[in-house]
């Protein structure tokens, strides 16, 4: 590991992540459309299969798992499941319209932050895949944006996200216009929370006491902000 680089948040300031992940971002959408003939293979290795059609029954049965429960009231968890109850046929919908697009299904990191993408000299390396899917490959950029958006001032969020989704977008351009990719961008951005709570479930359930006590809540704290995501998209 040591010869593959160094993570770019040991190497540079939020702004210097954000200008070498433009660079690094179309590299990695290469790679996950390299991976769109192989999905079937990949399900047969064992990566964990969060494909479109099968997301909305995922979501309903996370609802019900007392996962959700883990370090919250009973008040609390009774309001969250309704809530994400509520927002499931538009959920279905959303999936539907992703799931309508030529590619739909790749490799998804799962944790693609600046502390697993290493750099040496000119070369992106993406390491530590343990949470990856097979799932839309926009998922991706849940989990990117989270962790590069929280470091920048919110004055420069909304002039740095368009640059750094084109920068994402760009090899996908054969795939559908801009404005198609845009908003099935935005689709994706959303069902990135549910993958990810998703992934937090399976992740964690099987630690022990103390480790379930620490780790489990963020099941309930990304699928409330899944349901954020989906209030908003009504407004």
């Amino acid at each position: 590991m040591a010869d593959a680089g160094r993570p770019l948040r040991e190497e540079f300031d939020a702004a210097g992540q954000f200008a070498v992940l433009r660079r690094a971002l179309p590299v990695y959408a290469e790679l996950q459309s390299a991976t769109m003939q192989s999905v079937e293979r990949l399900l047969q290795l064992g990566i964990p299969d969060r494909r479109l059609h099968r997301l909305p029954r995922l979501l309903e049965e996370l609802i019900s798992d007392e996962v959700l429960a883990v370090g919250r009231s009973a008040e609390a968890t009774a309001e969250l499941r309704a809530s994400a109850r509520r927002l499931l046929p538009d959920f279905e919908h959303c999936c539907a319209d992703l799931a309508a697009a030529p590619c739909s299904a790749a490799l998804d990191h799962g944790d693609l932050h600046p502390g697993n993408v290493l750099i040496r000299g000119g070369d992106y390396r993406f390491c530590d895949w343990g949470d990856s899917s097979v799932t839309h490959p926009f998922v991706s950029m849940g989990v990117t944006f989270d962790m590069v958006f929280s470091q920048i001032p919110a004055v420069d969020r909304a002039e740095g996200a368009p640059r750094l989704r084109d920068a994402y977008l760009e090899p996908w351009a054969t795939y559908g216009s801009p404005e198609s990719l845009q908003a099935d961008f935005l689709r994706a951005l959303w069902v990135a929370d549910v993958v990810r709570a998703l992934d937090f479930a399976r992740m964690f359930a099987g630690g022990n006491k103390e480790s379930r006590a620490r780790w489990l809540p963020l099941v309930a704290k990304q699928l409330e902000q899944w349901v954020q995501g989906g209030r908003r998209g009504k407004s």
